[in-house]
């Protein structure tokens, strides 16, 4: 009896040793966030603009605003999906202007801004905080 209460308290003790050298699998790298100022940039039928945008992360919803000198502040809504980034706003007299693109890295946006004309090709590069 006293035999097999040592082996098994070694073998307990063995496990436990173990179980404390095997990493969690949490390490993973978390995906980068949209949150935060980009400048982004828009290949136009007119010429490449340069535009801000401003966005907000509440689990998957994106809120902010999208903005030049030139169209003024609109409000965006969208989403954020396993890196693909998603957001729509409505452009000066009514249309209806739709980002869908993802996250190439930590720092920057890739995608097509749609409106009734068309696609045309956005980046954008995030605006370091000094």
């Amino acid at each position: 009896m006293r035999r097999l209460v040592t082996v098994m308290m070694m073998a307990l003790l063995a496990v436990a040793a173990v179980a404390a050298q095997t990493k969690p699998t949490t390490d993973a790298k978390a995906a980068p966030s949209p949150a935060g100022a980009w400048t982004m940039t828009v290949d136009t039928p007119h010429g490449v603009m340069t535009m801000k945008l401003d966005l907000k992360v509440d689990g998957k919803k994106l809120t902010g605003t999208f903005s030049n000198d030139m169209i003024g502040n609109h409000d965006v809504t969208g989403e954020i999906t396993e890196g693909r980034v998603s957001f729509k706003f409505t452009a000066e007299g009514g249309g209806e202007m739709e980002f869908n693109g993802k996250l190439k890295d930590a720092d920057s946006l890739v995608g097509t801004l749609t409106n009734g004309s068309g696609d045309m090709v956005c980046s954008g590069t995030r605006v370091k905080v000094k």
